[in-house]
């Protein structure tokens, strides 16, 4: 019998808050506990389970930690601009807890 995956609800979250603020990699893996080898194998099965439209762990694992790292991106960029024209920089945190006691904050 199979082992159940260490893809957790909770290291789920913490992934993907850990892409979200711009934790490296290695970071990444030592602060949930599984190896750089791991965590590239949950993202390349969610990545193939994206692609074909499956509803796992993985794909949406894949999709929250890509959208997350958008999210990073597209905020330095908007700082960045800022501070270009000379205006204020502002930030905005929105953390919302889902029915299944997920949280998710989004800046």
């Amino acid at each position: 019998m199979k082992s159940p995956s260490k893809l957790t609800p909770a290291v789920h979250d913490k992934i993907v808050n850990a892409v979200r603020v711009g934790l490296r990699i290695d970071e990444t893996c030592r602060l949930v506990g599984v190896s750089n080898h791991v965590l590239a194998s949950w993202r390349s099965a969610g990545r193939k389970d994206h692609v074909a439209e499956r509803d796992t762990p993985f794909a949406r694992l894949y999709r929250e930690s890509e959208a997350a790292d958008a999210e990073r991106h597209l905020e330095a960029l908007e700082v960045m601009r800022a501070a270009a024209r000379g205006g204020a920089v502002e930030r905005t945190t929105t953390t919302v807890t889902d029915a299944n006691g997920r949280t998710t904050t989004t800046v």
